[in-house]
């Protein structure tokens, strides 16, 4: 960032953050020299949790050496006397950081932790209190002539130099109780304010507001977690929103999908009366709604309509779309007439008023029962497979004509076929040879006829389960591309 503001500093990699982390209470560190030039300084860290307990930060608070040493160490005591700090590893800690404690460091090292008061082989006295808070030891140094000179200059009695001596020394240990009382409630006071106005917004209390009681670091951090709430809050709001809006579209969805597969033939057999041939269909959609659709109707007892078709673009738009090309089809279809003259009136009705510029692959087939001789118009979909009697299944290449809406007065080509007993038809969309693994390979129509020939024994009803199956085994956990339709009739 310009100007003399603070970058962004990643705090949950510092030893302060880490160590106040895994101890779980407030921590000091060793002294250190401040990376913005202030000078050696010490920081201070309490961990916090949530609600639940479970850990959600640490709170840091920066104290420089020389405030700390202006407010508790620079005492006057007389002349040779002074007041000393050291730290846990004992060094002195003074305004140029840690350093060797040297004579202090020697003498205060003799107390065994119990004893607050030893006089030196040298005439000098030394007194110590533990600062608990931060494992430092707050000391002083009077020399014993300091302690005894009001005595010896008026040459007061032995007795009085003792009371002298002990008023002296209970108010040196007074003065270095409080001080260090007063030192740790300076500096983990506000952090255990804050610590606990974190806890009550990590519990869920969005609303309340983090108590800035200085203008410093805590202050700070204590204006950081008061607008965390309140971004917080405002994305949940937001998330509640969204996420309402998302249930109400996918509940439309859902009954989209109902209306979809109601709309395609599912009762199997469909024609249980008619023994001369057997049909099954099945459409797996790749999003809620799809553009694929299958059909089969009967024109007339002798005649029987077959369709299969697959719609430019996915999801709601090619599902209308398919909607209207079933039904122009259908309705068509059973006004009379050949493949070629019915796609052809049904291409004018779709191309009119087509601004969203979509077509459809049709193939369109009408067998006649009692003779297994069909005519059918391929508009740009996928070849159809046929399995004569004894032998396997075979892809039945012919020249296609253009898609169904792509342009107005096309004409359709027409291909005769036949069906004996013991033939089988299979028709599919191109989600079938197009399905892709995750290593981008397509299932391909090699695949495909492999597949059908190795169920070629399977009951006409399992057949395209199991052509399903054969796809989803090596497309494995990638995503469907697109919608998946397949048809077979089989003569009997």
């Amino acid at each position: 960032e310009s100007g003399d503001s603070e970058g962004y500093y990643n705090y949950s990699t510092s030893d302060w953050y880490k160590r106040a982390q895994s101890i779980e209470r407030v921590c000091f560190t060793d002294v250190y020299q401040d990376s913005y030039g202030r000078g050696p300084t010490i920081t201070c860290a309490a961990p916090f949790y949530d609600a639940k307990g479970e850990f959600a930060g640490v709170v840091g608070m920066d104290i420089l050496i020389t405030d700390l040493y202006r407010a508790v160490v620079a005492l006057d005591l007389g002349e040779g006397a002074y007041a000393f700090l050291l730290d846990h590893k004992g060094n002195t800690i003074g305004p140029e950081g840690a350093a060797s404690g040297g004579e202090a460091v020697g003498r205060i090292a003799v107390l065994d932790g119990k004893q607050k008061v030893f006089l030196s082989g040298d005439g000098v006295y030394y007194a110590q209190e533990r600062i608990k808070s931060t494992g430092w030891t707050f000391g002083i140094r009077i020399p014993e002539a300091v302690i005894l000179a009001p005595v010896r200059s008026v040459n007061r009695t032995v007795i009085l130099t003792m009371l002298l001596f002990l008023a002296a020394f209970a108010v040196i240990v007074a003065l270095v109780f409080l001080v260090a009382r007063r030192f740790s409630a300076s500096l983990t006071g506000p952090i255990a304010v804050l610590k606990k106005d974190v806890e009550k917004i990590s519990g869920g209390n969005l609303d309340y507001h983090a108590r800035i009681c200085d203008n410093d670091e805590i202050g700070d951090l204590a204006g950081s977690f008061n607008e965390m709430a309140a971004s917080l809050k405002d994305y949940i709001k937001n998330l509640a929103a969204v996420t309402a809006e998302k249930e109400r579209i996918g509940a439309e969805l859902n009954v989209a999908t109902q209306i979809q597969a109601d709309m395609l033939p599912r009762i199997f057999p469909p024609f249980p009366e008619r023994k001369e041939f057997a049909l099954y269909a099945t459409m797996t959609p790749a999003k809620e709604v799809g553009g694929d659709f299958y059909d089969f109707f009967l024109i007339d007892d002798d005649h029987l309509a077959l369709v299969i078709a697959d719609v430019s673009g996915k999801g709601v738009p090619a599902a209308l779309f398919m909607v209207i090309a079933k039904t122009l089809i259908k309705n068509r279809a059973q006004m009379g007439g050949t493949p070629s003259e019915i796609l052809s009136a049904v291409n004018e009705q779709l191309c009119d008023g087509n601004e969203a510029g979509l077509f459809v692959t049709v193939w369109l087939g009408i067998l006649e029962i009692s003779t297994g001789k069909g005519v059918a118009a391929n508009a740009g979909h996928e070849y159809p497979v046929i399995k004569r009697a004894g032998l396997p299944w075979e892809l039945q290449k012919a020249k296609h004509s253009p898609a169904v809406a792509v342009r107005e007065g096309m004409k359709f080509r027409e291909t005769e076929f036949e069906l004996n007993p013991g033939d089988r038809l299979y028709l599919y969309t191109d989600g079938v040879a197009e399905a892709t693994n995750a290593e981008n390979q397509l299932f391909g129509t090699d695949r495909m006829i492999e597949a059908l020939n190795r169920h070629a024994d399977d009951p006409v009803e399992e057949l395209l389960p199991s052509i399903k199956r054969e796809v989803d085994s090596f497309v494995g956990d990638a995503p469907q591309f697109d919608d998946i339709t397949m048809l077979t009739l089989w003569m009997n």
